[in-house]
């Protein structure tokens, strides 16, 4: 466990010179019982021990049923409080969660909740899907600073803010300590930083995922061409080996008091985007860091540099920046 006040007594480990023990057990608030294990071939000489995480299921609906909304699984989750959720979302199975209409609203886990730290999402199928719907307003996170992980997920956007022509409020929103792995994102999405109207840095890693904010899935925005597949406005963001495609690529600019640390994109593909190249970098400070590696960028637009790979509104050599290794094809 990474918790250090946590202490778990086990009598009787045997032990055995150069063989690794493993410790494989549950731990709630239950007696625990545990499996203990000498192995002879290992791969690092350390004691490990795996504490099982909880499980939570969701069926998809029958014909003309509802979504199942997330916030009963949450009241579970918190009700349980496992140190690691795990919600496993059937193939053609939907997940709504409802955003607030004011900022700061309707986290996904509040900082009442001081034991879970760290939710996935695991797409059982092609079609496991995640919907926000409701105001639109306040990113996705945990403030209890709890990691949210989506795995094999569609993630899609039917929230409708107040403003939703507004470039920030276009967006679903997303904060926190984040982990994206194999997802599709059918909408445009915003990495927000910490802000006045939001508390809650962010950190966010996608590995995997194919980005494609369009017309046909963009059903709430009326100006979709106006929309980047990814706008990162605060705290560190990764990109490795994802896909965009659409009309925009990512869009990095600082707003509303927020600071961008590292943006780092790399092995990833960029086609056919219809009006900007593959980066668009906004305001970014002294020290921002934002490296572009190991990419292909095809039949995007120039930009206003002529690169094809990026454009920026600020002068590379005032902050640190990296481009190396990527390729061009145009028609």
């Amino acid at each position: 466990t990474n918790k250090a006040d946590v202490v778990v007594p086990v009598a009787n480990v045997p032990v055995q010179k150069n063989h690794r023990t493993n410790i494989v057990g549950s731990l709630f608030t239950q007696d625990a019982n545990f499996n203990i294990i000498i192995d002879q071939n290992f791969d690092q000489p350390d004691n490990v021990i795996e504490l099982q995480a909880a499980y939570y299921d969701v069926v998809a609906p029958a014909t003309g049923d509802e979504p199942t909304p997330l916030e009963d699984v949450v009241a579970q989750i918190n009700n349980d409080l496992p140190e690691k959720a795990i919600i496993k979302v059937a193939d053609g199975a939907t997940l709504t969660w409802t955003t607030g209409s004011g900022h700061g609203t309707t986290p996904l886990l509040d900082a009442t909740n001081t034991v879970t730290q760290e939710i996935v999402f695991e797409g059982q199928g092609d079609d496991a899907t995640f919907e926000a719907v409701g105001a639109g307003v306040g990113p996705i996170r945990a403030t209890n600073g709890a990691t949210i992980v989506f795995k094999n997920m569609t993630i899609i956007d039917r929230s409708v803010s107040y403003t939703e022509t507004n470039w920030e409020f276009a967006y679903l929103e997303f904060s926190g300590n984040l982990r994206f792995e194999n997802c599709r994102f059918k909408d445009g999405i915003s990495i927000e930083g910490t802000t006045a109207n939001n508390s809650t840095d962010v950190n966010a890693v996608f590995v995997d995922c194919t980005f494609e904010a369009n017309t046909e899935t963009m059903s709430s925005n009326p100006n979709p061409a106006n929309m980047y597949d990814v706008w990162i406005s605060g705290g560190t963001s990764s990109f490795t080996n994802c896909t965009f495609t659409g009309y925009r690529g990512i869009k990095i600019h600082e707003a509303y008091g927020s600071d961008v640390d590292a943006v780092t994109v790399d092995g990833c593909t960029f086609f056919d985007l219809v009006k900007k190249p593959g980066l668009a970098i906004g305001t970014v400070n002294a020290t921002t860091t934002i490296s572009i590696t190991n990419s292909t960028f095809r039949n995007c637009q120039a930009g206003d540099q002529g690169l094809y790979k990026y454009e920026t509104d600020t002068d590379v050599t005032t902050f640190n920046f990296t481009d190396e290794n990527n390729t061009v094809e145009n028609d």
